[in-house]
């Protein structure tokens, strides 16, 4: 799902080829998803052997080399203002203690709604809010702040 709502200096947008959830531990120890166990329990591979932690480098280089911004890629963005009122609308104000916080008019303010309901691709405020927070719990969102 393409988050608005991401603020922060590196968004990834493209990063290629994924082989699942990988960790490099300062440079000599790499944890990644193992197979279940026949009952169907999780596992974990923990590798120190220097060649496969070299080969998870390489393949952390190369996504990271094809890596995109968010902004390159043309993703839309919040503006800080935005912000501000999507982190309003998840708090529950009301629009005249929003229009309070930010210092807008009640026109100024639907249109900013009007805006966020286009930029989250949602028809209405009800669902605005349930959008807003499932994308509040992503790492990397800004909301409320500007």
């Amino acid at each position: 799902m393409d988050n608005p709502f991401v603020h922060s200096p590196r968004h990834v947008a493209v990063a290629g080829p994924a082989i699942g959830p990988l960790a490099i531990l300062d440079s000599t120890l790499v944890v990644m998803p193992g197979l279940p166990m026949p009952c169907g329990t999780p596992t974990t591979f923990v590798l120190s052997e220097p060649d496969l932690t070299a080969l998870a480098l390489q393949v952390w280089a190369a996504a990271e080399q094809r890596a995109v911004s968010g902004d390159d890629a043309g993703w839309p963005t919040a503006s800080p203002r935005q912000r501000v009122i999507a982190g309003g609308l998840l708090r529950g104000l009301t629009d005249t203690s929003i229009m309070r916080e930010v210092g807008l008019s009640a026109r100024t303010l639907s249109g900013e709604v009007a805006a966020l309901l286009r930029l989250t691709g949602t028809g209405s405020r009800c669902e605005l809010g349930f959008r807003l927070g499932r994308l509040a719990a992503l790492p990397g969102v800004a909301l409320g702040s500007g």
